[in-house]
């Protein structure tokens, strides 16, 4: 099997982990919060910083403060991006519902669902260390053979650490979730960082986040916002 197609079921299947719409926000149905993201690969650094508003189950809208201005819109079925005075915006449209990979791990997390028993893992062993559960999981089905096992930590009942790997463990995917704080009733973290080795290459992503709201209603105004005056959507699909 091609690397590019070992990439690809990896990609799906975490996709199926933290985008499947069966278990996303069951505790959260109302999210605002502030974000920095700083993304490291090849000695280059981005940096990202924005804020988030979330309506459950699909309405999404994102605004990137710097290094531009830019809103992102998810529903059920499309994602608008479009920028404050540029005439031209763009609308890619999908069948499944698609949002930020971070958040839908964070509204994960917060709702302890990872998903691997739903998409052929099972519980191959557990250890526990003072305050630490580990568990590890083995692939089935048609992911024998090609995914190896998969490891998560809980520390305080409070997810730690997601790992995913290939067979041959030439690439993989780390999430930490760290500084968790309770934030009306539920726990939630404020540091995520992510290491994925794909083809030799490793990209690192550090999410701080700040100014939580969790389930206080947000304005309409905010979740319905739509580009001003004369602007031309082109819809890509």
């Amino acid at each position: 099997m091609s690397i590019k197609t070992v990439l690809l079921l990896l990609v799906a299947l975490f996709v199926s982990l933290f985008m499947g719409s069966d278990c996303i926000g069951q505790k959260i149905e109302w999210l605002n919060f502030d974000f920095n993201l700083e993304k490291v690969h090849n000695g280059t650094e981005e940096i990202i910083s924005g804020t988030v508003w979330y309506h459950k189950p699909y309405n999404v809208v994102v605004k990137t403060k710097s290094p531009t201005i830019q809103y992102m819109i998810f529903d059920s079925t499309s994602m608008l991006i479009f920028y404050p005075g540029v005439k031209t915006g763009y609308k890619y449209i999908y069948k499944n519902f698609k949002s930020l990979p971070f958040l839908d791990i964070i509204l994960h997390t917060v709702n302890n669902r990872i998903g691997l028993s739903e998409i052929g893992y099972t519980i191959k062993k557990t250890y526990k260390s003072h305050d630490s559960l580990y568990i590890t999981w083995e692939p089935g089905g048609k992911l024998k053979g090609i995914l190896g096992p998969a490891q998560t930590i809980h520390v305080d009942r409070l997810l730690s650490k997601v790992e995913l790997r290939e067979i041959n463990f030439k690439n993989y995917s780390q999430f930490h979730f760290d500084e968790y704080r309770k934030i009306n009733g539920v726990d939630f973290p404020l540091s995520v960082n992510t290491e994925t080795k794909k083809s030799g290459a490793i990209y690192y992503e550090h999410i701080m986040i700040e100014n939580v709201s969790i389930n206080i209603p947000i304005p309409e105004s905010v979740l319905n916002v739509y580009p001003e005056g004369n602007i031309k959507i082109e819809v890509v699909k």
